[in-house]
């Protein structure tokens, strides 16, 4: 036990030393006055020299210039050009579909007519804190007339309307 001791105790008086030895200089140039220069002679400031410019640096800055101008130009045309490359590929999905077992689009129901005084009520929604109704294809909305009819209330399963003393309820069809 006692070498143990006996080299934990030199090794701590080493430290020591270091230490104090350390704490000494850092004394001495904090404590130290710098020396005064003269105002007479401004020459003999030294300037700091000009930075030679490192050629890889400059190479890579070029490099690194150029690889962002390349993505911004790719980016450019591949979003702003209408080319007609993106109308080929839906020309090739069409010619795969078989045209008399598929069919894309419902063909539109001819626009039905109404009778003068008829009264159809095509659906009610609501929207925007407003409940309306779509009469024989028109827009009304609580207090309009359609026919000579007042619409007193709407609801999304039907129509209340007014016609003089009698009331009127057309549902949804």
């Amino acid at each position: 036990m006692s070498i143990i001791n006996d080299a934990l105790k030199k090794t701590q008086q080493n430290f020591n030393k270091q230490k104090d030895q350390d704490i000494s200089s850092l004394y001495e140039k904090l404590h130290t006055k710098p020396r005064a220069e003269s105002p007479e002679s401004p020459s003999d400031e030294k300037t700091p020299a000009p930075q030679k410019s490192n050629p890889k640096k400059i190479f890579l800055l070029f490099l690194s210039i150029a690889a962002i101008a390349f993505l911004l130009s790719f980016l450019l045309i591949t979003f702003f050009s209408k080319s007609p490359s993106k109308y080929k590929s839906v020309a090739k999905i069409k010619s795969m579909v078989d045209k008399e077992t598929a069919k894309f689009i419902k063909p539109p129901e001819p626009k039905r007519t109404y009778e003068k005084n008829e009264l159809f009520l095509n659906g009610t929604m609501q929207m925007e804190g407003k409940t309306i109704a779509l009469i024989n294809d028109q827009i009304y909305e609580v207090g309009d007339s359609v026919n000579g009819k007042k619409i007193t209330d709407i609801r999304l399963d039907g129509v209340e309307l007014l016609d003089g003393q009698q009331k009127i309820f057309l549902t949804v069809h």
